[in-house]
């Protein structure tokens, strides 16, 4: 079952499409960078300015209690790790890996 978690970081980020991807990179202002899916990206943030935009505050996430895979995308994820969506229903899921779940969400 889902619950409800909110970011424990700024909801401002720079983010940049990489050229001839839909992938977006994007970077924390105090926090980690990393690489978000373009359909994911779409979902979750919204463009305020330049390279700037704000991240939606809520996610849903549950932890996984044995090893496995995505049907949608086939990522790996181990026991342990949090599943995470922007939509309750899982529409668009995504792996976390726990010590960087626990490091940028706390419980809503």
């Amino acid at each position: 079952m889902s619950a409800r978690y909110m970011s424990k970081l700024s909801d401002e980020v720079t983010a940049i499409q990489l050229p001839h991807q839909t992938d977006w990179v994007i970077k924390y202002s105090k926090g980690p960078t990393y690489i978000v899916k373009d359909d994911e990206f779409q979902q979750a943030y919204t463009h305020l300015y330049n390279c700037q935009y704000s991240k939606r505050s809520y996610v849903w996430a549950r932890t996984t209690t044995s090893s496995g895979s995505l049907i949608n995308s086939g990522t790996l994820y181990a026991r342990g790790d949090y599943i995470v969506s922007h939509d309750k229903d899982e529409t668009h899921p995504y792996v976390m890996r726990k010590d960087a779940f626990l490091s940028q969400y706390r419980p809503a």
